[in-house]
């Protein structure tokens, strides 16, 4: 099992009475709360940079939409001849 190290972390009164009540309400340790609250903003910060570059990637090379509006075409045909 990995070494746990510990950290302080100063917050002010509403977030630790927040902290606080979730640990209460999940009946987890604060520890494991602010384990778990880093665990997810990790999550969201890789996500934010994902996009990022896809972003940054579109820009550079945009998306060929000529087969999507080809599927379109092709779909507002077949559909129009099915009898609903």
């Amino acid at each position: 099992m990995a070494k746990k190290r510990v950290i302080q972390v100063p917050v002010d009164d509403e977030l630790f009475d927040e902290i606080q009540g979730m640990s209460k309400t999940l009946n987890a340790s604060q520890a494991q709360v602010m384990r778990e609250a880093f665990v997810t903003y990790r999550r969201l910060v890789k996500e934010r940079e994902l996009d990022r570059q896809y972003l940054e990637g579109h820009g550079k090379k945009p998306e060929d939409t000529s087969f999507g509006e080809a599927q379109l075409g092709v779909l507002g045909e077949v559909l129009h001849k099915e009898k609903w």
